[in-house]
């Protein structure tokens, strides 16, 4: 294909329509089979298993980042200060750190973000949503960081575990983890293993 016809078709995916929305959260979508792939995110199968910890993934994807946890690969790497990532996606994230670069601007308030998450969960400030349901209690949440938080509640996970004196939290505040970063407090959270040290 030339390189025309290649750019003619890129920017047809800026023109075409998004009729495929989800019910669930309101994201649209210009396919039905990305709808489809995006459906995934809302249902409780996880039929994707780790054969190290047995965590489960609704997406083959997740399940290959999520396997660098135990490998402790990290191919992508920051030219800026060398720091190593096991995704591009994050890496491309960090990268932003250096540049100072936020490309998402609310246009409500005018605050910007680099990071395209954090900017959809501000937008809920302002719009009120809350589209994660907690399957227990049927309670809505803006973000799915919080919905997970409050499913602990029910289920009485607790993944925060001090490895000196086996204290055990459901959560931890970003305050305790910049205070005690990578002293001793082990956190698997499925996604990824975090290091903070809790005070005795």
């Amino acid at each position: 294909m030339s390189n025309f016809k290649n750019y003619k078709f890129h920017m047809k995916s800026h023109t075409v329509e998004k009729t495929f929305k989800c019910e669930t959260c309101g994201k649209m979508f210009r396919e039905s089979w990305d709808l489809n792939k995006h459906l995934v995110i809302h249902s409780a199968e996880k039929p994707f298993k780790c054969d190290v910890c047995g965590n489960g993934f609704n997406r083959r994807y997740n399940l290959d980042l999520h396997a660098r946890v135990h490998t402790g690969e990290k191919p992508y790497k920051c030219s800026t200060c060398g720091k190593s990532f096991s995704a591009c996606v994050n890496m491309k994230k960090h990268m932003r750190i250096h540049t100072g670069e936020k490309p998402y601007t609310c246009n409500e308030c005018g605050k910007e973000f680099a990071d395209s998450s954090a900017f959809k969960n501000h937008l809920r400030v302002h719009t009120g949503e809350r589209p994660f349901k907690c399957t227990y209690c049927k309670k809505k949440f803006a973000t799915n960081t919080t919905l997970k938080r409050h499913t602990r509640t029910h289920t009485g996970e607790r993944p925060y575990k001090c490895t000196v004196c086996d204290k055990a939290k459901v959560t931890l505040s970003k305050r305790s983890a910049k205070s005690y970063a990578f002293q001793g407090l082990q956190a698997n959270t499925g996604n990824t293993t975090e290091s903070f040290t809790l005070s005795h």
